[in-house]
């Protein structure tokens, strides 16, 4: 154990144990940094009331001898009841992080996805959006479990939710989501993954003790495209989380139905292999109980890892740290005036469908692409910025049906 290694704040208390939770914690690299990593660590809503949301705790790798130590633990994020969904994506710039999570709700008409972003300075956040158009996700609550994924190049986001798998395109820019999507199935999902090159969709569906296979890159009906790739000859054990490895290979956990008991077994003593992720149906070559776990067990999880090889993306507005004066942004439904400015600028709006009232948030980010100021609420279309240095930015609209409009602006003094 690291020193100061112990006692950190993760999981919840659904099934009687504190250490349930799909998706608890994601490690990430501090950006601009070789030798410190977040421990970003999630509390879902059951979990104890005084630390329920969104932790982290900071290991600096030069202490120790080289081993690391934990020089900051349980530090809050955010505060509030979070489901049991975490997961982490590179920004366009190829340094910073989004790290998405999935709000609570009390009912299963709204949906609303929480994102962070981090950056060298500081955690930003969060920048909530939030979906109505739902299909029937079923009683309140249901879901709030299962994986999510981004893929491999952060185009897209998948989630399992109840009989659902919700699929969103992924603007590494804005941090934005759009155009949704819903994969339907009878019985519950639990587990999903992409294939590398972002064309299949893994998902485990627990009740039937199933992997399916979904072709998101094809054309026509993505639920028409559904391939079973394995259902379980034993109705005591299911599949749970699905993890791509560097590898490029897809590995998944059996576990128990009823995991708490201490149940050991051929089934959940191995880890199972999809060994060609990237061709359809039973081409993708799934071989079960392929690595073994020695004298442990699995019990439907399994470590919860971004594309840490993920770099910049080319051609995009902020694909480089180093945003040029050249950017040029067509057709923008508001414009910035005065610009250049010092002090105070104001929005003026040429699209009807956009106001001060239907803004979720302003981001104004610098050169580098770090977020300098957000603004949550509009006043009079005005926008103080004689805190900001001089320079060339980028301020960010985005509305409350999730639309996203930038535009730049240059403060001289």
């Amino acid at each position: 154990m690291m020193p100061n290694g112990d006692s950190l704040n993760i999981g919840k208390s659904s099934f009687d144990d504190p250490s349930s939770i799909t998706q608890g914690v994601t490690i990430l690299p501090k950006p601009g940094s070789n030798t410190m990593y977040y421990i970003f660590q999630l509390q879902a809503e059951n979990g104890p009331p005084d630390n329920y949301g969104l932790e982290y705790s900071i290991v600096e790798m030069t202490l120790n001898g080289g081993l690391g130590d934990v020089v900051s633990k349980n530090k809050d994020v955010f505060t509030g009841y979070l489901d049991e969904k975490m997961h982490a994506v590179k920004h366009a710039n190829g340094r910073d992080w989004w790290l998405t999570t999935m709000l609570s709700s009390a009912n299963d008409t709204t949906l609303c996805l929480a994102t962070f972003l981090i950056t060298p300075d500081t955690i930003l956040g969060p920048f909530s959006q939030c979906f109505t158009d739902l299909p029937d996700l079923g009683p309140p609550g249901a879901g709030s479990t299962g994986q999510m994924k981004f893929s491999q190049d952060g185009s897209k986001l998948a989630f399992t939710r109840n009989s659902y798998v919700l699929l969103f395109d992924f603007n590494r820019c804005s941090g934005s989501f759009s155009n949704m999507k819903s994969i339907f199935h009878e019985v519950g999902s639990y587990g999903c993954e992409f294939s590398i090159d972002n064309r299949m969709l893994y998902v485990t569906w627990p009740s039937e003790g199933a992997i399916y296979q979904y072709c998101i890159g094809c054309p026509g009906v993505i639920e028409d495209s559904k391939e079973t790739i394995y259902v379980s000859p034993n109705e005591d054990y299911y599949a749970g989380q699905l993890q791509i490895g560097p590898d490029a290979k897809i590995y998944t956990s059996f576990a128990h139905i009823n995991y708490s008991l201490f149940e050991y077994s051929i089934y959940n003593q191995n880890l199972s292999v999809i060994n060609d992720p990237t061709l359809i149906g039973l081409s993708c070559n799934f071989d079960t109980l392929t690595i073994s776990l020695g004298t442990t067990r699995g019990t439907g999880g399994l470590p919860n890892m971004p594309n840490y090889n993920l770099g910049s993306l080319e051609g995009s507005e902020c694909d480089t740290l180093q945003i040029t004066v050249n950017i040029i942004l067509q057709n923008e439904p508001f414009l910035i005036y005065p610009n250049p400015a010092s002090d105070k600028i104001y929005c003026k709006f040429s699209d009807n469908n956009l106001s001060p009232i239907n803004i979720n948030s302003i981001t104004i980010s610098d050169a580098t692409g770090r977020i300098v100021k957000v603004i949550s609420k509009l006043e009079g279309n005005s926008i103080y910025v004689d805190d900001l240095q001089v320079g060339l930015y980028i301020v960010h609209i985005l509305t409350t049906n999730n639309k996203s409009y930038l535009n730049k602006l240059i403060i001289e003094k």
